[in-house]
């Protein structure tokens, strides 16, 4: 766990997961560990009671990361993606994002120069789904960099803190956005990033997530698996899930 817990970050954001997972082991069986008292520490972690395994579990209490971004950009790009769906805004000539304190200080880079970059950025994300949809935020490839397009709206981006928002953060992390387009502002609704405990995704967009992500990597053999998988979890059946922990993904990947 120790282990675990101070590697988990460095991959959060990508779709290789179980690579952590096995480092995780292998330093472990190598004798390797991690910080004793991470779990006890103030600076990571501020728990209202001591730690108590076997009570509540608390794994039915986190979020679900529908897009492969930093979660500050999520609620703006769940706002945008809702405006996207409503409205005709092919023509935007600026995008104002109200966000908090936590929202601005990230990198927001309009011009990206990696990937890490980009999932740090909600100008160049909200420019992304405007530009090639909300499918390309599900997993980011090294074809969303240095895209005239998208670098050119992202500059129309602005982002400033809205005290109201920020009073209700880091509890609630919300967004509102406005976009102008065509010489009418079109305003979304105030926006809390979909797939939260309380609002928690669909079994539909975790299967959703699966087979674009799957298919954007060549896996479709891996797509199918989840796919199933989705579908007994769905049912209350874990059929499927202890071949699916121990297979090979290289094997996984491979066509048929």
């Amino acid at each position: 766990m120790e282990i675990v817990i101070v590697l988990a970050p460095l991959r959060k954001h990508g779709p290789n997961q179980p690579y952590t997972e096995d480092l995780t082991l292998s330093l472990a069986e190598a004798g390797h560990t991690g910080p004793r008292n991470i779990l006890e520490s103030v600076r990571h972690y501020d728990l209202p009671d001591p730690i108590r395994f076997g009570g509540d579990a608390h794994i039915n209490h986190v979020y679900h990361k529908l897009h492969a971004c930093c979660r500050h950009v999520h609620a703006p790009l769940d706002a945008l993606l809702g405006l996207i769906a409503d409205h005709d805004l092919a023509d935007a000539d600026a995008i104002t994002v109200e966000t908090t304190s936590g929202a601005l200080r990230i990198s927001n880079l309009a011009r990206p120069s990696n990937l890490t970059d980009v999932q740090y950025s909600i100008p160049y994300c909200l420019s992304l789904a405007m530009v090639r949809g909300q499918d390309g935020l599900m997993h980011l490839r090294q074809d969303v960099l240095n895209d005239h397009a998208v670098e050119t709206l992202a500059q129309r981006v602005s982002l400033v803190l809205n005290p109201s928002f920020d009073a209700r953060f880091p509890q609630e992390t919300l967004a509102r956005v406005t976009v102008r387009s065509r010489g009418r502002d079109v305003v979304s609704p105030i926006t809390a990033p979909r797939g939260e405990a309380s609002d928690p995704l669909t079994w539909c967009d975790l299967r959703k997530k699966a087979k674009v992500v799957s298919e954007s990597l060549g896996a479709p053999l891996l797509g199918k698996a989840l796919d199933d998988l989705a579908v007994n979890l769905s049912a209350n059946r874990l059929t499927g899930l202890s071949d699916l922990v121990g297979c090979n993904l290289d094997q996984m990947a491979v066509h048929p």
